[in-house]
């Protein structure tokens, strides 16, 4: 199951009147939403820009994120409050970014 299955079942899940922060892609949030209006499904991105969003990444921007790890630098970081982390949010984070 990759994450945005996971995150379309977490919501699901959930039971009527849960507030749910998904930190993906905004389209994404927005149908979730928009289907669970019984569940408050919101972005975990504070300034919403669509430009910023999951669907704009292809090749070109990865290898550049990718050549600017290499040389030490961190472009584009995406900071979470601690108030929305939890153990499993964290722990299934952790996993999408294994390389195996």
């Amino acid at each position: 199951m990759g994450s945005t299955d996971y995150i379309i079942k977490a919501v699901e899940a959930a039971p009527p009147g849960a507030v749910i922060g998904v930190g993906t892609e905004i389209h994404l949030v927005q149908r979730l939403a928009a289907d669970h209006p019984d569940k408050r499904v919101i972005s975990l991105d504070p300034l919403i820009c669509p430009c910023s969003t999951m669907f704009r990444i292809d090749a070109a921007h990865l290898s550049w994120v990718l050549d600017n790890l290499i040389d030490g630098e961190v472009v584009n970081r995406i900071t979470v409050p601690c108030r929305y982390l939890t153990v499993g949010a964290a722990l299934r984070s952790n996993g999408c970014l294994d390389i195996t």
